[in-house]
């Protein structure tokens, strides 16, 4: 193992039912220097879908362990893995990732200069089991399309690294109180973003976030992400996001709604029947996804104030029906 200077180091990898992909995400973290001392834990959560035995089958040359949590939700199985940690740099990848070998040292050396009160991300390419249209690409999340702020490293003021390829020390995740189960996947009110979440709050902690251009994964996008059907309900689950995440800053309201996002509604309404003879597929698509992002986001700001934003990992978030129909 690599003997860089710094903190001991995490991996996390939350998984659900995806088992040949987690296998190689497993095959990449084995060819990679990890730090001494290091973790690798794999939290299965949703049901016991055979995860368990493609940790098993690793253990011979991986420090990795297996973890189990029944309820499926995300935020809720990162929470109950951060439990574990004490002062560690948590890497977060998803099941579905592949990267080089010199990811985890990236972290490790820049984590060691910076050190707490910092967090940080790299850019993202996608391996993709089906093409996407060029012409749905701009509707689409960075998760599909891949994400990068450049070949420089820099500090960023904005919450902008993707849910699997970003860090933080565990001291920094508790302190901002762990990540909320109502944000991101398995969220009971269909919510997006909640790595957004958790670095909005370690940013208004005054943290600090820095791009590392070096440290890249690709992400396996499924053939329905390519699907324009996915993307608006995407976009209605990220509008449900961006209204919780406002916490209620929304300015002047109409009828007990935030006047502007009441405007949009109505006005992109109006563009989907004459846009539905435009020649141009993303002009046909535009006020589609406009519609079913403010769809979510009135969605989000009308059950704001009835979900209890959770920072108790011990208990599940209330079910709030999230209507996605678009």
């Amino acid at each position: 193992m690599d003997q860089t200077p710094g903190p001991g180091m995490a991996v996390l990898i939350p998984t659900c039912n995806n088992n040949q992909l987690l296998d190689r995400t497993l095959g990449a973290v084995a060819k990679g220097v990890l730090p001494d001392p290091a973790r690798v834990i794999v939290v299965e959560n949703g049901g016991e879908n055979g995860a368990r035995e493609v940790v098993e089958a690793r253990q011979d040359s991986l420090p990795v362990e297996y973890r189990y949590v029944e309820w499926g939700n995300k935020s809720n199985a990162l929470n109950k893995a951060l439990e574990e940690l004490t002062d560690e740099l948590v890497v977060f990848l998803d099941d579905d990732v592949r990267f080089g070998p010199d990811l985890f040292q990236e972290y490790a050396r820049r984590s060691a200069v910076h050190g707490p009160g910092t967090f940080f991300g790299g850019p993202v390419d996608c391996d993709y089991e089906k093409a996407v249209p060029e012409w749905l690409q701009e509707f689409l999340p960075g998760s599909v399309t891949g994400w990068t702020l450049g070949s420089e490293e820099k500090e960023i003021q904005d919450p902008l690294f993707l849910g699997f390829n970003w860090a933080a020390f565990t001291n920094d995740l508790k302190s901002a109180g762990g990540f909320d189960p109502n944000f991101g996947p398995g969220s009971p009110i269909g919510s997006t973003g909640q790595e957004t979440d958790m670095q909005l709050r370690l940013l208004a902690k005054g943290a600090r976030a820095r791009f590392l251009p070096g440290a890249r994964v690709w992400h396996y996008v499924r053939a329905v992400q390519a699907d324009p059907s996915w993307c608006l309900r995407r976009r209605y689950r990220s509008g449900i996001a961006n209204a919780l995440s406002e916490r209620g800053n929304v300015g002047a309201s109409v009828f007990g709604k935030p006047g502007w996002a009441v405007k949009k509604l109505v006005l992109e309404r109006l563009k989907v029947i004459p846009a539905s003879f435009l020649r141009d597929p993303a002009k046909r698509f535009r006020p589609r996804a406009e519609l079913a992002l403010i769809r979510g986001y009135l969605h989000g700001w009308g059950i704001a104030k009835e979900v209890q934003l959770l920072r108790d990992t011990s208990s599940r978030a209330p079910e709030v029906r999230a209507d996605e129909s678009v």
